[in-house]
């Protein structure tokens, strides 16, 4: 969520042409945050007067401070300077609504009409980062929704799988905004990484693939659940990050409710927003329909390739054996009356 107070996003001009309605002729307005800083100012207005007055304020001890009426007024004939904190229902002070008029026109009355309007002002500057927030809010919600949508898990081959497989971990990466996301599936040597930076699994360092193999896997198969590593100072974090600050988030893919086949990794730079609990929940989502994608290649009750499977990474070794002479062997094996084992 953004941190502004609002007062940059504040129409001034509206609010100036009511307090001319408000004020004595002639009257010179300004508005400042807590510590000073104008952010808008009739031409004529003397800055100097803020600073002197806010700085004899942080003078006082707090004390004195809860004494002070709800206005600060500084008269010097023929002049008099009115601050009417702008300060929200929780007496957190925003900043000033500053007005210059005649002393001889200064006035409780007036004093009311310049705290009226400060009020306002601090409801629409309270209203103004409030939908700054829900926008920000619903571009992120957007993002995750186009990223469960975009993400197909309706897979009927083995080949569709592994392209899906792969489309799943980029768009993990791409529409969550992050530096680095892997999906490894232990057991069947599975691993689909991809960084910002276009590192790919064949390309990432060896230490930093066994990190992920070892210390990331087995912290989410000990929590049996999503870890989070949001303090960039955690030593787990210092082979998978490649010494960079950063920060982590794991989920498991789970065939069933307590079966861990692997997890979904993401990486983020230490700099950007901490992982949330709703980024948690939308990768269990995508955890979810990766184990479906995987599903589609291996038999349910051993966890083997299935024969589909089998033959397209068969023919995937022949091409590696005709282009790059490589070497493979093929285990055949016979097992009489398989039917027994598999009723």
């Amino acid at each position: 969520m953004t941190s502004h107070n609002g007062l940059d996003n504040l129409d001034f001009k509206t609010f100036r042409t009511l307090l001319e309605a408000l004020l004595p002729a002639g009257s010179l307005c300004a508005l400042s945050d807590a510590a000073g800083q104008i952010h808008h100012a009739d031409e004529g207005f003397e800055h100097g007067i803020v600073g002197k007055v806010l700085g004899k304020l942080a003078s006082e001890p707090p004390a004195n401070l809860r004494g002070l009426p709800r206005i600060v007024r500084v008269r010097i004939p023929p002049k008099s300077w009115l601050a009417a904190p702008l300060r929200t229902e929780d007496r957190h002070t925003l900043g000033y609504l500053w007005a210059c008029v005649p002393a001889a026109e200064d006035s409780k009355a007036l004093s009311r009409r310049l705290m009226a309007m400060a009020s306002v002002i601090t409801q629409t500057a309270r209203l103004s980062v409030r939908l700054t927030d829900i926008t920000t809010e619903l571009a992120e919600r957007c993002e995750e929704l186009n990223l469960v949508l975009h993400t197909e898990d309706q897979v009927s081959a083995f080949a569709e799988g592994q392209q899906a497989l792969d489309e799943l971990v980029q768009n993990c990466r791409e529409y969550l905004g992050v530096r680095f996301a892997a999906l490894l599936i232990r057991d069947k040597g599975i691993l689909i990484a991809h960084d910002r930076n276009g590192t790919d699994a064949t390309t990432m360092p060896a230490h930093q693939r066994d990190a992920l193999r070892t210390t990331v896997y087995d912290l989410v198969a000990t929590a049996h659940d999503a870890v989070v590593i949001n303090d960039p100072e955690d030593p787990v974090l210092a082979e998978i990050c490649l010494r960079r600050a950063c920060r982590l988030l794991a989920t498991p893919i789970l065939a069933g409710k307590d079966e861990i086949v692997g997890v979904l990794v993401i990486i983020n730079d230490a700099d950007r927003a901490p992982f949330s609990d709703n980024d948690k929940n939308l990768l269990r989502v995508m955890a979810q329909k990766a184990v479906k994608i995987v599903q589609v290649g291996y038999d349910s009750q051993t966890g083997l390739v299935n024969r589909e499977a089998f033959e397209f990474l068969v023919g995937q070794r022949l091409v590696e054996a005709q282009q790059d002479g490589a070497e493979h062997s093929i285990l055949y094996l016979d097992i009489d009356q398989l039917q027994l084992v598999n009723e």
